[in-house]
């Protein structure tokens, strides 16, 4: 199960403040889904995928996408959507991934380490 990180200062950016209540609810919704697909940088699926997603109709979708990209939320890039600096804010998931999985490695090694490591104790009469 993937996450995408909502930080608090959406509370002063002027792009997300004017969004219509529908719009923004539709926005947050991209972001778990550009999070769950594990597409690279924030892309976002085809037209037809993210009306799914959204549970809405594909022209109801292509008009919240629309909405987005004038207000500079959705970037398009070679036909493709993505998501505006979702990198940026959300980081590389390869990068935390490595990070994390370097750090699980050392605690294992130390926890095998003090596992397998022999005392001795001085037992005096």
């Amino acid at each position: 199960m993937g996450f995408a990180k909502l930080w608090d200062n959406i509370l002063d950016n002027p792009k997300v403040r004017c969004l219509p209540l529908e719009a923004f609810q539709g926005w947050v919704l991209l972001l778990a889904v550009a999070s769950k697909i594990g597409l690279p940088k924030g892309q976002l699926p085809r037209i037809d995928e993210i009306a799914f997603y959204l549970r809405v109709g594909t022209k109801n979708a292509a008009m919240l996408m629309e909405s987005l990209i004038e207000l500079g939320l959705v970037d398009v890039r070679d036909g493709m959507y993505f998501l505006h600096d979702f990198d940026f804010w959300n980081g590389s998931k390869d990068a935390k991934s490595a990070a994390r999985q370097a750090a699980y490695r050392a605690r294992k090694a130390s926890q095998l380490a003090s596992r397998n490591s022999v005392t001795k104790h001085n037992k005096q009469a």
